[in-house]
C-alpha cells in the first residue's frame, strides 16, 4: 500500500492533541507506529497478533521512543485494552486478516473513545499474503461500521485501495 496510504493516515491522525493515544492495529513491522511516534506529540502503540514474527531490533526501536509509544501482542477481535482507552485506531493493509469483521469493528469501537477517529487503508482485492484473508467492498465496511456504532462514515477508493475514516459516537 506504501506511502500514498501511510501519508493519508499521518495527516488525518496530525489533528490530535499533543499527548492523544492512538492504537495501530495490525502494524506489522511497526514502520507507521515508529512514524507518527517520532513526528507527532501522541502516545502511539502498535499491535499485531502476529508479534512472534516482530524482529528484536524492532521491538526495540518502538519502546525507545521515551515512553511515546510501545508495541503489544493483541487480537483485534480482543484488544485487550480498557473502554474508551483511545482517541484514535488505525489499520493498514491489516483488516483483510480479520476473522469477523463485524466483531473487530465492535471491538475497535469499544477502546475508542466518544469522537475518536477510526482510519482503515486496505486493498479492495487479493494481495495474496498466503495468511488467511477476505477483502470487502466500500458497502460492508461502511455497513460494519455503522453497526458498530460509528457514524461519518467516509469511504475513498483510490485505485486497489479504499481508504476509510469515521467517528465513534
Amino acid at each position: 500500500m506504501g506511502d500514498r496510504a501511510g501519508n493519508w493516515i499521518l495527516n488525518q491522525l496530525s489533528v490530535l492533541q499533543a499527548g492523544s493515544w492512538v492504537l495501530e492495529v495490525g502494524c506489522g513491522s511497526c514502520d507507521l507506529t515508529r512514524r507518527l511516534a517520532a513526528n507527532f506529540p501522541l502516545r502511539v502503540v502498535g499491535s499485531d497478533i502476529y508479534a512472534w514474527g516482530m524482529r528484536p531490533a524492532t521491538l526495540h526501536a518502538v519502546r525507545e521512543r521515551k515512553g511515546k509509544s510501545f508495541f503489544v501482542a493483541a487480537d483485534v477481535l480482543n484488544l485487550g485494552f480498557k473502554n474508551v482507552a483511545f482517541q484514535a485506531i488505525f489499520s493498514v493493509v491489516s483488516f483483510h486478516h480479520a476473522a469477523d469483521p463485524q466483531k473487530a469493528c465492535l471491538e475497535m469501537g469499544r477502546v475508542l473513545g466518544k469522537g475518536g477517529m477510526l482510519l482503515v487503508a486496505d486493498w479492495i482485492y487479493g494481495a495474496k499474503t498466503g495468511v488467511p484473508e477476505r477483502y470487502y467492498r466500500p458497502d460492508e465496511m461502511e455497513a460494519f461500521l455503522k453497526q458498530a456504532f460509528f457514524k461519518n462514515v467516509f469511504i475513498e477508493i483510490l485505485d486497489d485501495q479504499m481508504l476509510v475514516r469515521a467517528q465513534k459516537f
